[in-house]
């Protein structure tokens, strides 16, 4: 066991949280021993302390198959709906068979992630329902989401959960063992490694699976997120013993430790998690205000502003002229107020006068963005 994996298996301890993603290939394939299994793995990581969250996959894929001899299409939009809301009762139904455990279904949508309200009452709700012994079934709301309101994979969905519920382990469970690092043609697995090793990259491959809408390299950005947040990553196969695989017992899969530099919380949700809904471009003192300094964004370094934002959304704050993006945070001024402000400052003097002081995102609610 390598140094990183003693200090992340040491910093489990005894307060084991974990997301298990389990994919869509299962359910769309019936493979009722593969679930059972998991579920008794589940069983186990619970009879040792492990509280456990699930994201379960395949909601579409299930519906589709119970549905199969209608004319429904799964290319129609409002007919994926309906699969899906047909398929959340059998993927349910799946885990009441096989887990004696209480089981709750939680649906989610974008807005959970992106207002923070809803994030905190959702995080809430994880973990009452963990203080009482309640397995939490996450799925995105596939039967309603459209538009700004889908979260897109739950790969992704998977990693915002882990870092909402503050779990040490996210655990996605695929009908591939590991990261190879020629697959298919070579079955070399890679036991271990650091999430944001680069070399990564050269082994991965995009491709979904043909009922799902995740590959290899949406996992390992899922992992690269999560671990900002200091949560490890194991991806394996539903034969794995899991428990002693997190203690680091045996190799099986392969685990992508997190690094040293971990975000709290709440700077994790503003940098990883928060839908940023516009832009704040600023000179180059202010840059070098924020990034050097830990200041606050005063509206003095304020150039221009694009998108439309109201008060308290999140904003990608950019360096002008480059356009890159130095920093996220939560504004404090809207869109429209914003504009008019830039415009008048240039020949109102007592808006110049009085703008030194203007603050358009507190340092407390900034976070700034790894190598700007």
């Amino acid at each position: 066991m390598s140094l990183r994996v003693f200090l992340w298996v040491k910093e489990m301890g005894n307060k084991q949280r974990v997301v298990i993603k389990v994919g869509s290939q299962l359910f769309c394939h019936q493979d009722t021993e593969a679930i059972q299994q998991i579920a008794k793995q589940i069983a186990k990581l619970q009879q040792r302390g492990t509280q456990v969250i699930l994201v379960s996959s395949g909601a579409v894929a299930c519906g589709q198959a119970r549905l199969s001899e209608t004319e429904l299409n799964r290319e129609h939009e409002m007919h994926r709906q309906v699969f899906a809301a047909v398929g959340q009762d059998t993927i349910m139904g799946h885990w009441k068979q096989y887990l004696q455990q209480p089981l709750a279904q939680v649906l989610i949508d974008r807005e959970h992630f992106d207002r923070r309200e809803a994030y905190v009452k959702t995080q809430a709700l994880i973990e009452t329902m963990l203080e009482h012994s309640i397995i939490p079934i996450v799925n995105e709301n596939d039967a309603v989401n459209k538009g700004s309101k889908v979260v897109g994979n739950n790969d992704n969905l998977a990693a915002f959960i882990a870092a909402m519920s503050n779990a040490q382990g996210l655990i996605f469970i695929t009908n591939v063992a590991a990261i190879y690092k020629d697959y298919p043609h070579c079955q070399q697995a890679v036991t271990e490694m650091d999430a944001h090793d680069e070399s990564l990259t050269q082994w991965l491959s995009a491709e979904c699976s043909a009922m799902g809408t995740g590959g290899m390299k949406t996992k390992v950005e899922a992992a690269r997120s999560v671990a900002r947040r200091g949560i490890g990553t194991l991806i394996t196969d539903e034969k794995t013993e899991l428990w002693s695989r997190l203690k680091g017992f045996h190799h099986t899969g392969t685990l992508l430790t997190p690094g040293n530099k971990v975000l709290p919380g709440y700077r994790y949700w503003l940098s990883e998690t928060s839908r940023s809904l516009g832009k704040v471009f600023v000179d180059d003192g202010a840059r070098q205000a924020l990034t050097q300094h830990g200041a606050s964004l005063l509206l003095p370094g304020v150039r221009s502003c694009e998108g439309s934002f109201g008060t308290a959304d999140i904003v990608d704050v950019c360096a002008q002229p480059s356009g890159q993006v130095i920093a996220r945070g939560k504004i404090r001024v809207a869109s429209n107020t914003l504009s008019q402000w830039l415009a008048l400052s240039k020949t109102d003097l007592s808006l110049q006068h009085n703008q030194k002081s203007q603050i358009i995102v507190h340092r407390n609610d900034l976070v700034i963005v790894e190598g700007s």
